[in-house]
């Protein structure tokens, strides 16, 4: 399991006036401290211009991530949940995906399943969230399997629509190797 670390920044900052440089200016700053490894200082940047209208929502993704990154996994959940409001699709793949992995740490593999799937819906071509999908899929599968008292009628639902979420998925990638293939090239063999 990776967790996206991407720390989302907001527009570029081409600004005359201060006033204007924010909440970009301390979101940088944040983002600056986060790859230092200071993360109380990025938490403060962050927490600083949290309220900031139309990108409240990146900076309460970065926070969560932040939170993750000092072993708050309950708390970036919580986060990354308010940030999963937003229209950017980046930020509701994010979310979605590190939320999949701190709940796949905390063997909520359901919910773990729920969140790969929303976030390969939101990004289909994005190989993390695939295989983070198929490895929590064999996991649900060895739960119910090994009869945990989780119930067995959801737990089947879950595993069939997996099933054929994955089987959609390989067609797919498959019908676009052979189109791959299929295409001649230019090139000749001499």
């Amino acid at each position: 399991m990776v967790l996206k670390k991407i720390l989302l920044l907001i527009s570029p900052l081409f600004f005359i006036s201060c006033s204007l440089l924010e909440p970009g200016l301390s979101v940088l700053k944040g983002n600056y401290s986060y790859q230092q490894g200071n993360y109380q200082n990025s938490l403060l940047s962050y927490l600083d211009r949290k309220d900031e209208g139309s990108h409240s929502e990146r900076i309460l993704y970065n926070i969560g991530t932040v939170y993750y990154a000092l072993g708050e996994g309950p708390s970036a959940l919580d986060l990354w949940k308010d940030s999963a409001l937003s229209t950017d699709e980046e930020v509701l793949f994010s979310s979605s995906f590190n939320s999949g992995v701190v709940y796949y740490q905390s063997g909520l593999f359901t919910e773990a399943y729920q969140s790969f799937r929303r976030s390969l819906e939101l990004k289909p071509g994005s190989l993390e969230a695939k295989k983070n999908l198929e490895l929590t899929l064999e996991r649900l599968e060895a739960e119910s399997g090994s009869g945990e008292n989780r119930s067995s009628g959801s737990m089947q639902d879950v595993s069939d629509d997996a099933r054929r979420i994955m089987q959609y998925i390989k067609r797919k990638e498959g019908s676009q190797w052979k189109q791959q293939e299929s295409t001649p090239s230019s090139e000749q063999d001499w």
